[in-house]
Parts: structure tokens; C-alpha cells; sequence
């Protein structure tokens, strides 16, 4: 069943996009090169597929693209690999649009895309969402600004404690298709 938004049309691409991105993801053979190329592809396209959204709706609020629309534009800006500008300008919509109600946009995707910018940037995350394969081949948090307000930060956002958060992505290793995109972008 269709949700009532304005762009419902855009909303369904939007969709689409979002599971090609899972997809690949999800089921991907990540120890072939081809598997890793065929995904920047894909997020390549999603990409200009996205800006041509943008052109459309504007901003990404729950209105405009319903929620399942709303977090499928954070996941497109999430894993744009190193296209900064367009992680930015998502992350001002999508500040934009929670500002007032954090349900008019998909307000639990802020901490992922502000650590994923910093990181980019040089900088320490914030909220501890972000992990890298060490040497050892053992997932491990980027830096994080301060470990003291991680979990109260991460709580204001509706998001799992990282504890918990943590434990997980320790269970996992580079080999793990299903978390093998953390470590590559």
C-alpha cells in the first residue's frame, strides 16, 4: 500500500534505490573485486538519482517522501563514498526538516552522517557510529570526540547504545558481507 506523501512517485524511485543499495550490500561477494566496483557504480547512479530528487522535493521530510522515503535518502547520502558536498547538503535538509519535530525526516540517520562526514574530514566522530578493520583485521571505532557523552548523545537520537552498538560489529569481521560496507566506506 502506498503511503500518502506529495511526490509519491519520487518516493517509490527513492525506494528502488535504497534496496539496489541494500542489495549489493547485503548479498555481495566482497572478496571479488567486481562486487566492490559494481557497488560504486551503484552508488554513483543513486547519486545523480538523488540530486534530480532533490531537484523535485526539496527537502527530504516525511510529508514530502514519507519516512520509508525520508531514510532512503540518508542511506543514498550515507554511502555516496567520498562525495562530501552532497553528504553535507543532505545532512543540512535532513537537520532542516527534524528541527521543529524530529519525525518530519529520518532524525536517526544524523549521527551516521555526521561521524561519516567528520571522518572524511579528518575529524573525530561523534556518536561512535563509524568502524574500521584495524591490521589485525578486528573492527575498531574511529576516534570519538568524547567517550563520555557518547551513549546520552547517541540516546537523543533514538539510537541503540553503543555498547550494544559495539558488540556487534565485533562479532562481524571484514570477511562478514553483511557489515563488509563499514569498512569499505
Amino acid at each position: 500500500m502506498e503511503r500518502m506523501c506529495k511526490f509519491p512517485q519520487e518516493r517509490l524511485i527513492l525506494l528502488k534505490l535504497a534496496k539496489r543499495d541494500q542489495n549489493i550490500r547485503i548479498h555481495g561477494d566482497f572478496e571479488r573485486v567486481e562486487t566492490i566496483l559494481k557497488m560504486s557504480k551503484i552508488d554513483l547512479a543513486n547519486q545523480k538519482q538523488l540530486e534530480k530528487i532533490l531537484k523535485i522535493i526539496k527537502t527530504p521530510t516525511t510529508i514530502n517522501i514519507g519516512e520509508d522515503g525520508a531514510e532512503a535518502v540518508w542511506l543514498i547520502a550515507q554511502h555516496s563514498g567520498y562525495n562530501l558536498r552532497l553528504m553535507k547538503r543532505i545532512l543540512q535538509l535532513m537537520r532542516q526538516a527534524t528541527k521543529v519535530n524530529p519525525k518530519n525526516g529520518y532524525y536517526k540517520g544524523i549521527p551516521y552522517l555526521v561521524d561519516r562526514i567528520n571522518i572524511m574530514e579528518g575529524k573525530p566522530q561523534v556518536f561512535g557510529t563509524q568502524f574500521w578493520a584495524s591490521p589485525n583485521g578486528k573492527p575498531e571505532p574511529y576516534p570519538i570526540v568524547d567517550e563520555n557523552k557518547v551513549e546520552g548523545l547517541r540516546r537523543l537520537y533514538g539510537i541503540r547504545p553503543f555498547s550494544e552498538y559495539q558488540k556487534d560489529i565485533l562479532k562481524s569481521n571484514t570477511r562478514d558481507k553483511r557489515n563488509i560496507y563499514m569498512f569499505v566506506y
